[in-house]
């Protein structure tokens, strides 16, 4: 993950956590919320997924403040929340206020799960014609425009970040160890008549919402996934 740059004058002027989601409900930049305020989530809410449907979807409870820092220099929060399917949820935003960069720094510890499950991270933003691409610095690819005959147009696999563009800023979203952005809407991974039916329509590309894992593989044993497992994201705007 690319370093922040640092700048004369950032311009993020503040963020705020929600305790009631976890998410961050507010980011300031130019006397702005990036943040939507009508999306049913807040940026880097949680989403567990009992099943393959996501209308049984499950958020975080029991959210504490754990540590906060603010002085000239820093401003950090972090919080711990229980969640289904997790013994332990910890995420911690750090923002460098000369930098125009918020990082996320997130420690789970999987509970094992046979059953079906999925967990989702959501990225709304402000309504806007925000348009998408993906790559890395030097190539990127425009959804859908450059999407070859037969893609997929619900999610999108990102080699090293994704950018969302309007007529004032561009924000650059870096998840390195994960590759899958759902668009528009969570997935769902039901299946007609045995089979899982993929739309062929061009997806809204805001709100997005980072594939974190999923157990759906076709297998013949009930697979899960436990341990511990860290990973940063950054959101950085210009």
């Amino acid at each position: 993950m690319n370093a922040p740059i640092t700048v004369k004058k950032s311009i993020i002027s503040d963020f705020e956590v929600d305790l009631s989601t976890g998410g961050i409900t507010k980011l300031i930049v130019a006397n702005e919320n990036l943040i939507s305020e009508i999306a049913p989530f807040d940026y880097l809410q949680f989403i567990y997924v009992n099943g393959m449907n996501p209308m049984e979807q499950f958020g975080p409870t029991n959210i504490q403040a754990i540590n906060t820092k603010e002085d000239d220099d820093i401003k950090e929060i972090e919080i711990s929340f229980d969640l289904q399917g997790f013994k332990q949820v910890r995420v911690r935003y750090t923002w460098v206020k000369n930098t125009n960069a918020v990082l996320a720094h997130i420690e789970l510890d999987k509970e094992e799960e046979l059953d079906k499950e999925s967990l989702h991270l959501s990225f709304p933003f402000t309504e806007s014609n925000w348009k998408l691409s993906y790559g890395d610095e030097h190539h990127q690819l425009n959804y859908p425009s450059d999407q070859l005959p037969g893609s997929n147009k619900e999610f999108i696999c990102v080699s090293k970040q994704l950018q969302l563009k309007n007529e004032k800023h561009t924000l650059i979203i870096q998840a390195p160890d994960f590759s899958l952005f759902e668009l528009g809407r969570i997935i769902n991974e039901d299946k007609r008549n045995g089979v899982k039916v993929w739309s062929r329509e061009n997806a809204e590309v805001n709100p997005l919402f980072l594939y974190v894992l999923n157990n759906y593989w076709h297998t013949n044993y009930k697979a899960s996934q436990s341990g511990n497992l860290s990973f940063d994201v950054r959101l950085e705007i210009k």
